[in-house]
């Protein structure tokens, strides 16, 4: 979508950002819905984010 818009960098640049960290948060609870539903193990490690 942010390729679409011609002109104000600042916008696409911020349309960007948020699509992805939209993606990012719906990606985590369909995880977390795996793990409720035990269809998906659990790797533990350090470290920030999930691990699959």
């Amino acid at each position: 979508m942010a390729g679409q818009i011609e002109g104000n960098e600042k916008i696409k640049t911020l349309i960007q950002r948020n699509s992805d960290r939209l993606l990012n948060m719906v990606n985590q609870l369909l995880g977390l819905s795996r793990l409720e539903s035990n269809s998906l193990a659990v790797n533990w490690g350090q470290g920030l984010g999930w691990r699959w």
